[in-house]
């Protein structure tokens, strides 16, 4: 019974909520990050502004202006933010990258290693490679084939640190 009502009431109500305070805030102009924030999804080659964000322990969401197909990519600039995970009539829901749990892949720019990094929070995301592998701190990550934009992949971070254990046989790598 508890499901039921989940699926069939709460989920349609939390829709037409997001709906309702996404037409308020873009009705009033009022964009987070005083308007300055602009994302683009390639695939609908649109531009999209913040209207609010949720940050909690569990997931980072953001709620941009705009309908778009569940799964896109969205970018800011040249930089790898998130990925679409729901839409409603006016708005939708960004899950960012470096939200705990969210996985993307990426590929190391300089020596070409693909990877896939795991959103830790707090603007982090972690990466594990084999100790020996060809890896600096300052070394670009950038998004997958699979995300290439007119040819370019985007950025995703770059490394600010590499734990390297004698103990472990994996480099844990901090990507920001």
């Amino acid at each position: 019974l508890a499901l039921v009502f989940f699926t069939r009431v709460f989920i349609p109500l939390e829709r037409a909520a997001l709906d309702i305070v996404g037409a308020f805030l873009l009705g009033y102009h009022n964009t987070m990050e005083g308007g300055n924030a602009v994302f683009t999804s390639p695939a609908e080659k649109d531009e999209a502004h913040i209207v609010g964000k949720r940050f909690d322990e569990f997931r980072d969401v953001l709620l941009v202006e705009g309908t778009y197909r569940d799964g896109a990519p969205v970018f800011s600039g040249e930089s790898l933010v998130g990925f679409i995970i729901e839409s409603g009539s006016r708005t939708s829901k960004v899950r960012a990258i470096i939200s705990p749990g969210t996985r993307t892949p990426g590929v190391l720019e300089r020596s070409g290693i693909p990877v896939e990094l795991e959103g830790k929070g707090a603007g982090f995301l972690e990466m594990t490679l084999p100790r020996g592998s060809d890896v600096a701190v300052g070394d670009v990550v950038r998004s997958s084939d699979q995300m290439a934009v007119e040819g370019r992949l985007s950025m995703i971070g770059s490394i600010v640190r590499i734990d390297d254990k004698d103990s472990e046989p994996f480099l844990r790598i901090l990507v920001r």
